[in-house]
């Protein structure tokens, strides 16, 4: 299964026509949503009571890497079944990285989006500075890609960014939700995310300024606007 949120994968999971409500011991569910700990751990609870083993299995990787069959799947859940399962991933994506019995993959996919989208926005925060020294759009790219800062991410989005293309792979809103979901698994914890609260703002902004639908990379637009840039 692979849904929206924490609403969804309730009603796919526990519902009265879910899957766990005709579910027969030895069943083996796996589940590649970006969900919250909690909402995972009441599946967990009641796919245990039926004898189903639940796989976390979030997924980090763009669109594309998904049509290529090269995602990472982030996987928790218990070993022996997810080891019974590696021909599904291997399918699928490229790597398998298992990180536990039980929500720990929940926790790893939120965590890294939040870093995600703190680079979206230190990005958007950097050539919006060079432009505004009037630095060149395509040596900015071209030496951030090669310098130190340069990463897998920044070299996915160097081609769109150069034609300021902001064509969703994945979008404001998809992020939004990313983001309140570590936000609210943060407080459930009593961790400090001071940062992620911030950038949950600009992407309220960003919403703001009908950028909704567009790349979470537009958070760039909203920086440029703040800076006197309309392009």
């Amino acid at each position: 299964t692979a849904v929206l949120g924490d609403p969804e994968l309730r009603a796919v999971y526990l519902g009265d026509d879910g899957i766990l409500s005709g579910a027969k011991k030895g069943l083996v569910a796996i589940d590649c949503t970006t969900v919250t700990p909690k909402a995972s751990a009441e599946v967990a609870e009641a796919a245990e009571k039926l004898g189903v083993s639940y796989i976390r299995a979030p997924v980090s990787g763009s669109t594309v890497l998904a049509e290529r069959g090269e995602l990472t799947f982030i996987v928790s859940g218990p070993k022996s079944v997810v080891d019974s399962e590696m021909p599904i991933f291997n399918t699928l994506g490229k790597s398998v990285l298992y990180v536990g019995e039980g929500e720990e993959a929940r926790v790893m996919k939120l965590l890294i989006n939040m870093m995600v989208a703190a680079n979206a926005l230190m990005v958007g925060e950097a050539l919006t500075f060079g432009e505004k020294y009037n630095l060149d759009w395509k040596t900015m790219l071209d030496v951030i890609g090669g310098s130190i800062v340069g990463n897998t991410l920044i070299g996915y989005k160097t081609k769109p960014l150069l034609n300021r293309d902001f064509s969703p792979a994945f979008s404001i809103k998809q992020m939004e939700k990313d983001i309140d979901y570590a936000l609210d698994a943060a407080k459930e914890v009593g961790a400090f995310a001071p940062m992620t609260g911030l950038i949950r703002q600009f992407l309220t902004a960003a919403e703001g300024l009908g950028l909704g639908e567009k790349d979470y990379f537009s958070l760039l637009l909203v920086i440029e606007k703040l800076s006197g840039i309309n392009k």
